[in-house]
C-alpha cells in the first residue's frame, strides 16, 4: 500500500473544526500537529453547511495558523446526513450488484435515487450459501457538492471522503475483541451508535440528543443521562435485531466529549449488562504528555481516525 510522508484530518463539525496532522513512523504514526478553530456562527447547521465561503476561511485559517503545508486530506460527511445500511443479497456477480444495490437504496430512501450520491462495497460473500453482505452508504448529492466547494475555495483536496464510524473505528480497533463492539460518539448536539459484528461495521443510528457534560453541573444530571443513553443502546440493538438478526455486544465504547465523565459512564454501566469503557483514540501514539492526552482523547477522536487513514498499514 502506498504510504505518504504525512495523514492529514480534517472534522468539520457544528461548532468547532479540528484539524490532525499524523506522520509515519515506521508500522506506527506519531502526532504532528493538532488544533481546531471555532465554527463561524450559522456556517453550520443541523450537519449541513450553509455559508461556504466562511467555512472555507476558517479552515484556511487553520492551516495556516499550524503551518501545515500538506493541502490533501481525508475529511467525512457526518451521519445526520448520510444513510449507512447493511444489505443481504442473493449471490451475484459484479456486474449485477450496482443496480441491485440502486433498487434497494430506493426501497428505504425518502431521495430520489438519481439525487444521490451512492457508495458501496462487499463485507463477505457465500457462494455455498448463495448469499453476499453490502454495505452500503449514501448522501444527497447536494452534500458533498457543498463539501467540494468548500475544500476548493480553501485550496484543499479530498484524498478521501469518508464516513464517521469508520475512521473512529480505526483509532478504536484495539478495543474490539472480535465477536462484538458498539460505539458510541457522543457529541455536543448529537450521539451516534455504531455496531461492529465481527469487526465490521453492521448498523448505525445517530439520535438528536448530545451530553456535553461542561452544561451539566450536577451528579443527578449526568446520572439521568446515562440512565437515558442506557436506554437508547437497548433501542439501538433492538432496531438491529428487528432488521437483520440477533446483536452480539461483548463491550460499549464511549467517544467524544461526553465520554470525559466519569459519572456518566458509571451510571451506563449500571443500567447495562455490557462492559462499558472509555475510548482509547491515542492509543498508537507515543511522546504525548497527559494534557495532550487528554484534550485529544475527547476532542480529536474523529480527525485523528481520518488522519490515520492515510499513515495505516
Amino acid at each position: 500500500m502506498r504510504r505518504r510522508t504525512s495523514g492529514v484530518g480534517l472534522d468539520i463539525g457544528s461548532y468547532s473544526i479540528k484539524l490532525v496532522q499524523l506522520e509515519p513512523v515506521g508500522k506506527s504514526y506519531r502526532l504532528g500537529s493538532y488544533g481546531e478553530v471555532a465554527t463561524p456562527s450559522g456556517a453550520i447547521e443541523s450537519g449541513l453547511i450553509q455559508d461556504r465561503e466562511a467555512v472555507a476561511h476558517a479552515i484556511d485559517q487553520l492551516f495556516q495558523d499550524m503551518g501545515i503545508r500538506n493541502r490533501r486530506l481525508v475529511t467525512s460527511i457526518s451521519g445526520q446526513q448520510v444513510y449507512i445500511k447493511t444489505l443481504s443479497l442473493p449471490w451475484m456477480r459484479k456486474r449485477e450488484l450496482k443496480p441491485a444495490v440502486y433498487y434497494q437504496v430506493a426501497t428505504w430512501s425518502s431521495l430520489p435515487v438519481e439525487e444521490m450520491v451512492i457508495d458501496f462495497a462487499v463485507y463477505h460473500e457465500n457462494r455455498t450459501a448463495r448469499e453476499i453482505k453490502v454495505l452500503v452508504v449514501a448522501v444527497h448529492q447536494s452534500v458533498i457538492e457543498n463539501l467540494l466547494v468548500v475544500l476548493e475555495l480553501a485550496e484543499l483536496v479530498a484524498e478521501v471522503i469518508d464516513i464517521e464510524p469508520l475512521a473512529l473505528y480505526r483509532v478504536l480497533r484495539s478495543q474490539d475483541e472480535g465477536r462484538g463492539l458498539l460505539v458510541i460518539d457522543i457529541g455536543a448536539a448529537s450521539t451516534q451508535f455504531s455496531l461492529f459484528q465481527g469487526q465490521r461495521l453492521s448498523f448505525v443510528r445517530s439520535v438528536g440528543r448530545g451530553g456535553n457534560p461542561g452544561n451539566m453541573v450536577s451528579d443527578s444530571d449526568l446520572t439521568l443521562v446515562g440512565q437515558e443513553m442506557a436506554a437508547e443502546v437497548f433501542r439501538t440493538l433492538e432496531y438491529y435485531e428487528v432488521q437483520y438478526s440477533e446483536a452480539i455486544v461483548d463491550k460499549v465504547v464511549l467517544t467524544g466529549g461526553g465520554a470525559a465523565s466519569e459519572q456518566l459512564r458509571e451510571s451506563m454501566q449500571a443500567h447495562l449488562p455490557y462492559t462499558v469503557e472509555e475510548g482509547d483514540v491515542v492509543v498508537g501514539l507515543n511522546g504525548l504528555d497527559e494534557e495532550e492526552k487528554e484534550e485529544l482523547r475527547y476532542r480529536y477522536g474523529l480527525a485523528l481516525g481520518l488522519a490515520a487513514r492515510e499513515v495505516i498499514l
